[in-house]
């Protein structure tokens, strides 16, 4: 090739190659989902898009119609960056989702009608954001971050965003897989993905609101199983309900049942899986469900028994899961089938813990 067409050749390779990546931040439909909230009304549905593999760039929140089972137009609100995690304050109606790839912290507001407007954004202090839990009393965020041990405390009060402090964890090995609050004890577990420990802490705040120091409490260990191994559990997941820890563990798989037995936290029992659980939600007393990493199942269980109940074979891999107790049904991310499935949770019903239908794009 001469030279003088060399340049205008490469520059229109850049370009094609370019537009081959390129693609519109969704609009009113869903791509890649990966996270969900419900309204306190419990009529719609929150769904974080993660725009996966779409260079990550620009992704958005649209807004589900519960009572349709349709996503609502012009219900949607944009962000700059693709998404990983959320959670929702229903007192304030305000919505907060964390990105990884821009490690920023978006603030969003929502109406009777759904999602309304990106409120306020913030650079956080450290990388790769991963998990977010909500104190609601204080209007505080707490951001786990996979970036070593490292958490950052953000006051989400009046409709903006403010780092009340950033700090390392002591005594952390690993990096943060999940962090739970205990509203009752005022005081936080963050499990490590490499670790069978749980660390935790209580942040003392003065007169001012600011974190003055951070308290530690003796480290949780997850020991005594019943399992029979002499492989080291790494705890992935964190569920805490009716004061019982329900941790999801990696290597061998299983949830791991942990009571508060006179101001301890105790090993009581564990329910072995397949694969390991990467979200475990409790229902009721009675049932809680897991999903399990790449094996595209989900388990129904009793935590009082320890038992399994159910199974659900899923045709693609979930990340998001909330349930409704008004509707009394499950909602799921079906990632690649870019569709939120729903799951019914009526137990009087033959349908029990089974999929009903699934909510998809329009043509």
């Amino acid at each position: 090739m001469p030279k003088k067409y060399l340049l205008p050749f490469l520059l229109l390779l850049i370009s094609c190659a370019t537009e081959s990546f390129e693609e519109k931040t969704p609009m009113d439909r869903f791509l890649y989902p990966i996270g969900v909230q419900l309204d306190s009304s419990e009529r719609y549905l929150f769904v974080a898009n993660s725009n996966f593999d779409l260079r990550y760039e620009g992704s958005s929140i649209v807004t589900v119609d519960l009572d349709s089972l349709s996503i609502k137009d012009g219900k949607t609100v944009l962000t700059d960056s693709f998404l990983v995690d959320s959670a929702y304050d229903e007192s304030d109606g305000v919505l907060l989702n964390i990105s990884k790839a821009s490690r920023k912290l978006y603030l969003i507001s929502t109406d009777s009608d759904g999602v309304s407007e990106l409120k306020k954004e913030l650079k956080l202090s450290f990388s790769t954001p991963a998990t977010i839990t909500l104190d609601k009393n204080r209007k505080i965020a707490y951001v786990g971050h996979r970036d070593g041990g490292k958490i950052s405390i953000v006051s989400y009060k009046n409709d903006d965003l403010k780092i009340i402090k950033a700090f390392e964890l002591s005594n952390f090995s690993g990096n943060v897989s999940d962090i739970v609050f205990d509203e009752l004890n005022d005081i936080f577990y963050v499990s490590s993905s490499y670790s069978k420990t749980l660390t935790v802490f209580r942040p003392i705040f003065d007169s001012l609101e600011r974190v003055v120091h951070i308290h530690y409490f003796d480290t949780i260990y997850v020991s005594n199983r019943s399992l029979l191994t002499t492989e080291t559990p790494a705890v992935e997941d964190i569920e805490m309900f009716e004061g019982k820890l329900f941790l999801g563990l990696n290597s061998p798989s299983a949830i791991s049942i942990l009571e508060n037995l006179n101001g301890v936290f105790k090993f009581t029992k564990d329910v072995k899986t397949d694969y390991f659980p990467v979200k475990t939600i409790c229902i009721s007393s009675e049932y809680c469900v897991s999903t399990l990493y790449d094996s595209k199942k989900m388990v129904l269980f009793n935590p009082e028994r320890g038992e399994i109940i159910k199974e659900l074979e899923i045709t693609q891999r979930i990340y998001g899961l909330t349930y409704s107790k008004i509707r009394k049904e499950l909602y799921i991310t079906l990632f690649t089938d870019n569709t939120i499935g729903v799951i019914d949770l009526d137990d009087t019903k033959s349908s029990f813990f089974k999929l009903k239908t699934v909510i998809s794009n329009r043509d």
